[in-house]
């Protein structure tokens, strides 16, 4: 069928209809302060940076070259940047290395793919609920799933995480293909987006570990179906099967360039099972570490959903679970979700919130079931179950805008403006920690000071301290102990400035404690506290005001 008679086909589908307004309403919501921190280097901590970038290109991405992350988020972004290169190298646009606008050009450039990324997994979470449920189960899913709060912030920053999550999603849409089908082709489908989603983030392979075993399951079933001899040796030994399992080991071989960067792929394995893991660690071995961490897990997905939308899934899975016709693709997406844990967070013992986001997927699906049996039932239950999606969704959309209007008022910017202001040109203004915690100090003149002696030798007019980071900072350390002292004056410097933006709907219940909570907690679990930090500007006793 031609392209465009495929797609006159699918906009006479009501349900692609409104699909595309869902999308649309999550654009808007994911675009929203998609300028967070530029120009200048953003205020997302893990961004993929023009910095990150630009010297695996000049490695080719080979001769040893690494990072933490997996290549392929590397690969996209650098071909996502090469329209620019080019003009760059026309001499028609100036870009990194040459101006900081340039810098922020091609950061912003990596932003916009992870909002694309964003729409696509919309898309692959309605054809998992529309083939898994049903057409307005699929929809609902999908508007669900956009007002998660992680899925939000990580839409609109330059980290891997939403692109990661297409591919997570994109692998199950073929998963659910598979266990229908068991062709060739939807095997190798599904063995390349599941090697691609593994390229862009490595813990990937904890949701497809016991994908095999299942299609394997799936396999001997239409074998002793069909009266096969030996179903179950058949099934082992099914061409398809290794063929795509073949296809899944020279993608992987491929994207990691393992042909001319063997050093770099070992320096990265290295890297997430020593440091990268170890130094995270939050809970030791054993059950009572394990428990907590479920805790923290539990509470990490309370928070990324809210309340009402959490409910549903929890109501939906039961609802799926309840019926024959259902019951199937609802155990086959749990068995991932508990092979990831099992398998991925409860070796690592220590979680985050983005860790969570294939997780938040598969419980949009039963969003999406929960509201589809309520909108089939009798008439006054209808009414009902229509104003308690609609309020739902009201609380969801505004307990997820909470991120896109704390970071339109982030802190940083009225700490900025009165920065420029107050100081004076023949003044310095110091500060420490990362840049992505700091106010962007472009307009004055700054320094690092990370200790007491430095600030003592430099004597610093102004200092900048973020409340919320510095509270993380070890009270023994060299840090810790600056940030003491300048609190209790014995340093000669009196607080000036102490702000942080009001809760937009302070009236809300149980709001997100990562963003507007207290953030007392130490052991940070979501980038979300990131977003509009307390800041502190302290002014030395004998500085001119």
């Amino acid at each position: 069928m031609p392209t465009r008679e495929w797609l006159k086909g699918w906009w006479r589908d009501p349900w692609h209809r409104a699909l595309v307004a869902v999308i649309a309403g999550s654009l808007v919501l994911n675009a929203t302060g998609i300028l967070w921190g530029l120009p200048g280097y953003g205020w997302a901590g893990d961004e993929i940076t023009p910095g990150d970038i630009m010297p695996g290109i000049a490695l080719r991405f080979s001769h040893g070259w690494w990072s933490k992350w997996p290549p392929l988020q590397y690969y996209v972004n650098a071909l996502a940047y090469s329209p620019f290169l080019l003009l760059n190298r026309l001499r028609v646009m100036e870009l990194y290395g040459l101006s900081p606008f340039g810098y922020t050009r091609l950061l912003i450039v990596g932003r916009v793919v992870s909002l694309a990324a964003g729409a696509g997994t919309l898309i692959a979470v309605y054809e998992c609920g529309a083939r898994a449920f049903s057409k307005r189960a699929g929809l609902f899913a999908a508007a669900a799933l956009a007002l998660v709060a992680p899925f939000v912030y990580y839409a609109k920053t330059a980290n891997t995480d939403g692109p990661w999550l297409f591919w997570c999603v994109l692998a199950f849409v073929f998963y659910l293909r598979v266990l229908d089908s068991l062709t060739r082709r939807d095997l190798l489908l599904f063995a390349v987006t599941a090697t691609l989603a593994i390229c862009a983030k490595d813990q990937s392979y904890g949701l497809f570990l016991i994908a095999p075993a299942v299609i394997v399951y799936e396999l001997w079933r239409r074998n002793r179906r069909d009266g096969t001899p030996r179903p179950l040796r058949r099934a082992v030994l099914d061409k398809g099967l290794w063929t795509a399992g073949g296809v899944a080991a020279a993608l992987f071989m491929a994207c990691h360039n393992l042909a001319f960067n063997y050093d770099g792929f070992l320096k990265h394995v290295h890297y997430i099972t020593g440091g990268g893991s170890e130094d995270y660690r939050m809970f030791a071995p054993g059950l009572a570490g394990r428990v907590q961490l479920l805790k923290l897990t539990a509470s990490l997905d309370q928070a990324s959903w809210g309340w009402p939308l959490l409910v549903l899934s929890l109501a939906g899975f039961v609802l799926a679970c309840s019926r024959r016709e259902t019951r199937r693709p609802t155990v086959s997406l749990m068995v991932l979700v508990v092979a990831y844990y099992v398998g991925f967070i409860d070796v690592i013992l220590y979680n985050y919130d983005r860790f969570l986001l294939p997780v938040c997927a598969v419980q949009a699906l039963f969003v999406g079931v929960a509201i589809d049996r309520a909108l089939n039932l009798p008439v006054w239950g209808r009414w009902l179950g229509t104003l308690a999606v609609s309020g739902a969704f009201a609380y969801t959309l505004l307990y997820a805008s909470t991120v896109d209007v704390l970071m339109l008022r982030d802190s940083r910017y009225t700490v900025e403006d009165w920065l420029g202001r107050h100081v004076r040109s023949d003044e310095v203004v110091a500060t420490m920690f990362p840049m992505v915690n700091r106010p962007r100090l472009d307009a004055v003149h700054w320094i690092d000071v990370a200790s007491i002696d430095d600030l003592r030798r430099n004597m610093p007019a102004f200092y900048i301290v973020n409340v919320d980071y510095a509270r993380a900072a070890d009270p023994q350390s060299q840090p810790g102990q600056l940030v003491r002292e300048l609190r209790d004056g014995s340093l000669g410097y009196s607080l000036e400035v102490r702000y942080r933006s009001p809760n937009p709907w302070p009236w809300l219940p149980g709001a997100d404690r990562d963003l507007v909570g207290p953030r007392l907690d130490t052991n940070v679990s979501s980038m979300l506290r990131y977003i509009n930090p307390t800041m502190e500007v302290f002014r030395r006793a004998d500085a001119s005001r």
